[in-house]
């Protein structure tokens, strides 16, 4: 006798494996949380808080041109849990300061400016 076991249609192998994902979705919620959840599925997460690096550029540029140079601003860095000290030109606060016509925006530019 032959017989065959029952096939699967490819329906059901379709819903299956979105239930997978889903499962393994609710689990990464409960273990992570939301906010960590799409960092943790691809590796990174926002290592300084946004706010804060926003209130840093408008810090920055108030400052005169020898303060955006030359001042530093800490900001707490989550992965290596420390505060690390950023320039204003520096990444992630990234921010600009016209004077006359140039603009500051890295440290190339503070340098060619405290210069002259």
């Amino acid at each position: 006798m032959n017989k065959k076991g029952q096939a699967l249609s490819m329906q059901t192998v379709i819903i299956i494996i979105l239930a997978i994902i889903v499962l393994v979705v609710l689990a990464l919620n409960f273990t992570v949380g939301l906010q960590n959840l799409w960092g943790t599925i691809i590796g990174t997460y926002r290592i300084y808080d946004q706010g804060v690096v926003n209130l840093a550029k408008l810090q920055c540029e108030g400052y005169s041109p020898e303060q955006f140079c030359t001042s530093q601003i800490p900001l707490y860095n989550k992965q290596i849990k420390q505060e690390e000290m950023k320039y204003c030109y520096e990444s992630p606060i990234n921010a600009e300061l016209m004077v006359g016509d140039k603009t500051l925006k890295s440290e190339a530019d503070c340098v060619e400016y405290m210069g002259e």
